[in-house]
């Protein structure tokens, strides 16, 4: 990225807003726009936007709006030539109201056009001797033209599917499949502005950083080549002049919730598999920490650490955690009309694959920058934060890092809130480890800063 194409202010230029009637009409309202949010989330099939239009010429009420109106927005920042494109649908209006002085705004609910095309597709048919990633493009080009990048998934399977629409299908496949690479059931199957991703949470932790921001303002922080150790190589990191990108505004949306992870069955559960057409009943336990530490050997955390949710060091507490009776009943569905089809092979990748998503749901945070576009669902960041303490007068005036939670964060969603005059990107990050081991009681020093009088 060119040193000056970072969104200091959130200026942004709004290309189009085109709103094509089902008379074949092409309005481009984009003068008249009040707000406009675009959605983004790792858990959600697709991208889904919020339009708010000032209509001062009763242009909209003479477009007569029913929904399915084509709409095309196109916006950038100065200087980058690479502009962020979509193209929606109108789903709802949902708020209508007089503004005064003859003005009325509208609200409307935008959502990428594949998500209609879902709802009028079923699918009937078998696939046989096939791997997932296989099954997964094939469902995907019944209601997608956009790109689909996928992930390789492991072995060659034989799957029926009877009248079930295409993401349906493909998100029961997310609950099967296991990584080629490495071993992992997480894959989720969502919309970017780049394309679709059916990828699993551990190969996009294994990316670098695509930007690093940092907690302490700009005008404090010493030369790069002072910088404490960073967890990529600076090369791989968009970065501006050199320097880390200061948000706007941190918020801790969720930290920790223990009897949560407990009930959810994050930290052990056992499957019990009940097969009753073979009359035969089998249990498959799990542990969380069995799970993490053999993730930990393939580096498939998000910060290359060994700082699970548990404090290693008090045995007694790790046994009450531990200890939650959780359960999860499967059995085989053998009802084929209904077009829900388990695996005869239950395996234990099923609650593995619940345990792991809910490790991203541990803690959570709202980070508010100027307007950006190249950080977008998936990616990972890097967010320095630094202790409360600020400043340790006894090791002259460094920097005390914040102990367990700066590092490497996922990106799990994103939103892009334009007006006419501003433009702030507000990211959901969450991470699945800590920087440290609870139990390590150790100052990580960094920097030198300058003494506070």
């Amino acid at each position: 990225m060119a040193a000056d194409d970072y969104n200091y202010d959130g200026i942004h230029d709004i290309k189009k807003i085109e709103i094509e009637s089902h008379n074949g009409e092409t309005f481009n309202v984009a003068e008249a726009l009040a707000s406009l949010s675009i959605y983004e989330d790792m858990f959600a099939t697709n991208i889904t936007a919020s339009l708010t239009l000032m209509d001062t010429t009763n242009s909209l009420m003479h477009m007569s709006i029913l929904g399915y109106e084509k709409v095309k927005i196109e916006f950038d920042l100065p200087g980058t030539g690479k502009p962020l494109k979509y193209n929606f649908v109108i789903s709802a209006v949902s708020d209508k109201q007089k503004a005064g002085d003859g003005k009325q705004l509208y609200t409307m609910e935008l959502i990428s056009e594949d998500a209609f095309k879902n709802v009028q597709t079923m699918v009937s048919k078998s696939f046989v001797n096939k791997k997932y990633h296989e099954m997964v493009s094939e469902l995907h080009g019944m209601v997608s033209s956009r790109p689909l990048s996928t992930e390789p998934s492991e072995g060659i399977f034989t799957l029926p599917l009877s009248y079930t629409k295409p993401v349906k299908g493909i998100n029961l496949i997310s609950t099967y499949a296991k990584s080629q690479a490495f071993q992992q059931p997480s894959y989720l199957y969502f919309e970017r502005e780049d394309g679709y991703w059916w990828k699993t949470i551990d190969i996009m932790m294994t990316s670098g950083p695509s930007a690093t921001y940092d907690m302490m303002p700009k005008d404090n922080r010493p030369p790069m080549s002072q910088e404490y150790g960073s967890t990529s190589d600076s090369s791989s990191v968009k970065q501006v002049k050199g320097e880390a990108l200061t948000p706007d505004n941190l918020h801790w949306d969720k930290y920790f919730d223990l009897l949560d992870g407990m009930t959810s069955g994050m930290y052990d559960s056992e499957l019990l598999h009940i097969d009753f057409e073979n009359k035969k009943f089998s249990t498959i336990p799990f542990s969380y920490k069995e799970e993490f530490d053999k993730r930990d050997g393939d580096s498939l955390h998000v910060k290359k650490t060994k700082g699970a949710y548990l404090p290693q060091g008090k045995p007694d507490l790790v046994s009450k955690v531990t200890n939650s009776k959780n359960r999860v009943v499967m059995a085989p569905v053998t009802n084929k009309a209904s077009g829900d089809y388990d695996r005869p092979n239950i395996t234990k990748d099923r609650i593995v694959r619940d345990g792991r998503l809910k490790e991203i749901d541990v803690v959570k945070l709202n980070m508010e920058v100027p307007g950006t576009l190249w950080v977008r669902t998936g990616d990972i960041v890097e967010l320095k934060l630094w202790s409360e303490q600020g400043y340790d007068p006894e090791k002259d005036g460094l920097a005390v890092k914040e102990k367990y939670h700066t590092g490497n964060f996922i990106v799990t969603a994103s939103a892009h809130h334009l007006t006419l005059t501003k433009f702030k990107t507000v990211m959901e990050l969450a991470t699945d480890n800590l920087d440290m081991k609870f139990d390590e009681q150790v100052y990580t020093v960094s920097r030198k800063v300058n003494k506070r009088d």
